[in-house]
């Protein structure tokens, strides 16, 4: 920002002519120097951005698999009383059962 305010003073040029020439010559060099600072901060953030959600996508496909496994391990415990409870002779209460 002080080079654009530094091209806008004319402190060299004598006369408003030389000052609306030197103008013309500098402002689009240091309007280019800004808008690529820009992008490179926007594409910075973008780059952030796009990263975090790749990690956050991972962690959620990680914790979607660890409640399928603990949902599979809950119906075998489940599975494996009964089969136990009937091997003993046991019935099967409505309580205990997976089919109420």
């Amino acid at each position: 920002m002080k080079q654009k305010a530094a091209v806008g003073l004319c402190k060299d040029q004598p006369t408003v002519d030389q000052c609306a020439a030197w103008k013309k010559e500098e402002y689009p060099k240091y309007h280019k120097q800004l808008n690529d600072a820009y992008k490179e901060k926007r594409e910075s953030w973008k780059g952030s951005a796009d990263a975090a959600k790749s990690e956050i996508k991972e962690a959620a496909e990680d914790a979607g698999d660890k409640m399928q496994d603990a949902v599979d391990a809950a119906q075998d415990a489940t599975q494996e009383f009964e089969m136990l409870k009937l091997g003993r002779g046991e019935r099967a209460s409505a309580s205990t059962s997976r089919f109420r």
